[in-house]
C-alpha cells in the first residue's frame, strides 16, 4: 500500500473513470444524429435521388438516407432498445453487481458502434436500426449507475458532488459527440472514422474499468483505510445484496412523490434536448447557423450549474438534508415552470432564447433535489429507482414527438403557445405531492435485518488477530487475496499488521459473502 495521502483520492479516480465511460456510452448513441449529414458517399449505385414530394415514405426503391421518416425511426430505435435493456437490468445488477454490468452494457454500445459503419454499408436500413437498438439498450444502465455508484463510492458529506458530476456525462456526451463528427467528417477519414474512433476508444476505457472498478471501496487494493472510513462514515454497511424489496419501494410515500416529479422534471427536460433547435428555428425563426450555438449553450451552462451546486449543497451545514431537497427541487423546477410559460407568452425571439437558456440551466439542479432524495432514502436500493426514471425517460422519449406532431403540426408560435400551457401544467401537478412528502432519512427496508430479524453479520474474532471463517472456495480466494494484499493478515498480530489495516480488514470480511466480481 501506498501512502495515506495517495490512497485517500481512489474514490475520485474511480469518479472520473465512471464519468468518462458514462460519457462514451452516450455519445456513442449521439453519433448518428450528427454524421448522418455527412454519409453523401454511401453506395450511390443504390440510392436515387434525393427526396422529393415525387416519393412516397414506404417507397421501396428510395434509399433509407433519402427518407425522412426511416431516419427518425432510427432516432426513435435508441428509445426502443433502452426499453429492452431495461426490461433485465435489475436481474443483471442484483446477480452480478456494478462492475460486471457495466462493463457488459458498455462492451456492447463499443462493438454496436464499430459495427455501425459496416451495417450502413452492407446491411440496409434494418441491419442499421438493429445497430441502433443495441446502442440504446448500452445506455439503459447510465440512470442506475449513477445511485449504485455514489451510494456505494461517495462519502455522505459529498454524496450531492459525487452524483452531480456523474449526471454530467448528458453534458460531456453532447460536448464529445458533436465536435469529434464534425472534425472528422470534414476530413479524409470521413465519417466512418468516428465510429471506429469512439468504439475503440470506448473498448479502451471499458477495459481499464472493468480491471480498477470494484463493487465495494472495501474491496479495492487502492483505498487506505482513512479513506474507507471516510466513504463508510454514517452508512449502514450491509452483508452480501439484499434482494430488491419492490413492493415495499413503490408504496412508499416519499418514492411515490419522487417518480411524481420524475415525470415532471424529465417531461420538461425532454422537450427541450428534443424539440428545442425545431421551436427556435421553425417557430421563432432563428437562424440554423446561430440555431447550434443557441441550443448548445445552455447544456454547458447546466453544467458549470451542476459543477457549483453541487460542492455547495455539501458544505451548506445551516439547514437540514429535507430543507435542501426542498429547496433544489423548488429552485430547479419553479425557475423551469416560470420560464416555460414565458415561452408559451412571448413572441420575441430573444425572449425566448433567455427562458430557453435559464430552463436548461436550471435543470441541472434537479440532481440535487430529486435524486439526492432517491439517492439518501433508498439508499442500496436506489439503483432500483434509477432504472424506473429510465424506464420513464423512455415513454417520453416515444411519447413527445407523437404529442407534439398532434399539438404542433405547423410549428406556428400559437401552436407552440399551446405546447408549453400543458408542460407546465405537468411539470406543476407533478412536483406538488413530491414537495408534501420528501425526506432524506433511510427508508425502513434499507436496513440490513429488515425482512429478515434474524440475520446477524458475521461474527469474526479479533483477539489473537482475525481468524480465517468457514468460507466456501470462491470466497477462500477472497481470503487470500485479501491476505497478499495485508501481508501478516491471517495469523497472530505482527508488525506488518497495523490497527488501521486490522479496521479495513474487518471491513472486508463483512462483505466476504458477497460474489466479489
Amino acid at each position: 500500500m501506498g501512502s495515506n495521502d495517495e490512497n485517500s483520492r481512489t474514490r475520485y479516480y474511480i469518479l472520473a473513470l465512471s464519468t468518462v465511460c458514462l460519457t462514451l456510452t452516450c455519445a456513442n448513441s449521439l453519433i448518428l444524429n450528427f454524421t448522418i449529414i455527412c454519409m453523401d458517399d454511401v453506395e450511390e449505385g443504390l440510392r436515387q435521388t434525393p427526396y422529393s414530394p415525387n416519393h412516397t415514405v414506404d417507397d421501396p426503391n428510395m434509399h433509407w438516407l433519402d427518407s425522412p421518416s426511416r431516419k427518425n425511426l432510427l432516432f426513435s430505435a435508441v428509445a426502443f432498445g433502452t426499453l429492452l435493456g431495461t426490461a433485465p437490468l435489475m436481474q443483471i445488477m442484483q446477480r452480478y453487481g456494478t462492475r460486471i454490468s457495466f462493463t457488459a452494457y458498455g462492451l456492447l454500445s463499443a462493438i454496436a458502434t464499430l459495427l455501425l459503419p459496416v451495417s450502413v454499408d452492407f446491411g440496409g436500413f434494418w441491419a442499421v436500426a438493429a445497430i441502433r437498438t443495441l446502442q440504446g439498450a448500452a445506455i439503459a444502465i447510465n440512470y442506475p449507475l449513477l445511485g449504485s455508484i455514489s451510494e456505494a463510492w461517495s462519502p455522505l458529506d459529498q454524496s450531492s458532488f459525487y452524483i452531480s458530476i456523474l449526471s454530467c456525462h448528458l453534458q460531456f456526451a453532447a460536448m464529445v459527440a458533436m465536435p469529434v463528427s464534425g472534425g472528422l467528417c470534414d476530413t479524409s477519414f470521413g465519417w466512418r472514422s468516428v465510429y471506429y474512433l469512439m468504439g475503440t476508444v470506448s473498448l479502451v476505457f471499458f477495459l481499464i474499468y472493468a480491471k480498477y472498478y470494484t463493487n465495494k471501496p472495501a474491496m479495492h487494493r487502492k483505498v487506505s483505510a482513512k479513506e474507507l472510513t471516510h466513504i463508510q462514515s454514517g452508512k449502514e454497511i450491509n452483508e452480501g445484496r439484499q434482494p430488491v424489496p419492490y413492493k415495499a419501494i413503490l408504496t412508499t410515500p416519499v418514492i411515490l412523490g419522487f417518480l411524481s416529479a420524475s415525470i415532471g422534471g424529465n417531461g420538461g427536460f425532454q422537450m427541450f434536448f428534443q424539440y428545442g433547435p425545431t421551436y427556435m428555428n421553425k417557430a421563432m425563426g432563428m437562424e440554423v447557423a446561430s440555431t447550434g450555438w443557441a441550443t448548445a449553450f445552455p447544456y454547458l451552462l447546466s453544467f458549470i450549474v451542476k459543477s457549483i451546486a453541487g460542492p455547495l449543497s455539501d458544505k451548506t451545514t445551516f439547514i437540514g438534508e429535507t430543507a435542501k431537497i426542498i429547496l433544489f427541487t423548488s429552485l430547479s423546477q419553479g425557475i423551469m415552470t416560470t420560464c416555460i410559460i414565458a415561452l408559451a407568452m412571448t413572441t420575441s425571439l430573444s425572449t425566448a432564447q433567455l427562458c430557453y437558456t435559464m430552463a436548461i440551466a436550471a435543470s441541472g439542479l434537479n440532481i440535487i433535489g430529486i435524486i439526492r432524495c432517491a439517492q439518501l432514502v433508498a439508499r442500496q436500493h436506489v439503483h432500483f429507482l434509477m432504472a424506473v426514471v429510465t424506464l420513464i425517460n423512455c415513454i417520453l422519449v416515444l411519447f413527445i414527438p407523437v404529442f407534439v406532431a398532434f399539438m404542433a403540426p405547423d410549428n406556428t408560435v400559437e401552436q407552440w403557445s399551446r405546447i408549453f400551457y400543458v408542460v407546465a401544467g405537468v411539470v406543476i401537478l407533478s412536483n406538488i405531492y413530491f414537495l408534501f412528502t420528501a425526506d432524506s432519512r433511510p427508508a425502513e427496508w434499507t436496513r440490513a435485518d429488515w425482512g429478515n430479524p434474524s440475520a446477524s453479520m458475521p461474527k469474526v474474532s479479533t483477539i489473537n488477530g482475525p481468524q480465517m471463517p468457514n468460507l466456501s472456495s470462491r470466497d477462500s480466494v477472497l481470503w487470500s487475496d485479501t491476505k497478499d494484499a495485508f501481508p501478516g493478515f491471517g495469523h497472530s498480530p505482527s508488525s506488518s499488521s497495523s490497527p488501521a489495516d486490522n479496521q479495513r480488514l474487518q471491513n472486508v470480511l463483512a462483505f466476504r459473502n458477497e460474489k466479489v466480481l
